[in-house]
């Protein structure tokens, strides 16, 4: 009862107000209309800021040349292993997941960009319409490929649309059926040696080159003394999990892709 005499008191205050202006129509239809102005620029604020918060739901699949990279955009795509070469261009497909269609089909819009070193620079173009990256590790050739994975890895988690955006990364370890691969826990461990090594590196660069470079480091410093890196310090979710293309074992890549498509 006292918050609606409040109330009352307070429209007839505005209307007195309004009255003091000399518009041209009543004080309270004045009211009404301003009132209705501020809802409807409230309600297409928040339509602006959904839509603008939507995350896209493009797959990119990223990873060195003979990771297997193309063979999974293939079998998510036919359900088939697929024999694959080095492409100059991207594979970019909108279709439904191949081992959905007998279930709950299941359509995820994927590019798998050329793994080819010479054409790394152009991936820049490709990771601001990522909602979310698949990239692909040989975990029989990690040790001979190390340096390179890392360096291609921490180019995606300092690009800043990937940062602003906050994009997950999927580290799929394949090639799980050879005797030879790796744990997803050695490679882990071992990508984020590199990457400290080289994020050191980039520190030293900037520091001597001042602003003007291009370079890009990760903050990871406490202090006056370097940190080790670990994926888990990244503002955005990074996983880990291991996969076979060849046995067709991708569990936890449609996992990924269903929960963020």
């Amino acid at each position: 009862q006292r918050q609606m005499e409040q109330a009352t008191a307070l429209w007839a205050d505005a209307e007195r107000f309004v009255g003091t202006l000399g518009l041209p129509v009543a004080p309270h239809v004045a009211l009404y209309c301003a009132l209705g102005l501020v809802f409807s620029f409230l309600f297409l604020a928040f339509l602006a800021l959904r839509g603008g918060g939507r995350r896209s739901k493009t797959v990119l699949i990223l990873g060195a040349s003979g990771s297997g990279k193309t063979a999974l955009f293939l079998r998510l795509r036919d359900g088939i292993l697929a024999e694959t070469q080095t492409s100059a261009r991207e594979n970019d497909n909108t279709f439904v997941l191949a081992a959905t269609q007998k279930s709950k089909p299941r359509t995820a819009h994927i590019i798998d960009f050329p793994g080819h070193h010479r054409l790394r620079p152009q991936v820049s173009t490709f990771l601001p319409v990522a909602g979310s990256i698949i990239f692909v590790v040989d975990s029989v050739e990690i040790k001979t490929e190390l340096t390179n994975v890392a360096q291609y890895l921490f180019d995606v988690f300092t690009d800043k649309a990937i940062l602003s955006k906050r994009v997950p990364v999927l580290i799929v370890c394949n090639k799980n059926e050879m005797i030879t691969a790796k744990t997803k826990e050695y490679i882990q461990q071992e990508l984020e040696n590199e990457i400290t090594l080289i994020n050191k590196g980039r520190n030293t660069m900037e520091s001597i080159g001042g602003k003007g470079k291009k370079e890009t480091s990760l903050t990871l410093a406490k202090g006056n003394q370097p940190q080790q890196f670990q994926m888990k310090q990244l503002p955005f979710p990074v996983s880990v999990a291991e996969c076979s293309v060849k046995s067709d074992d991708l569990q936890p890549v449609h996992a990924f892709i269903t929960k963020y498509t």
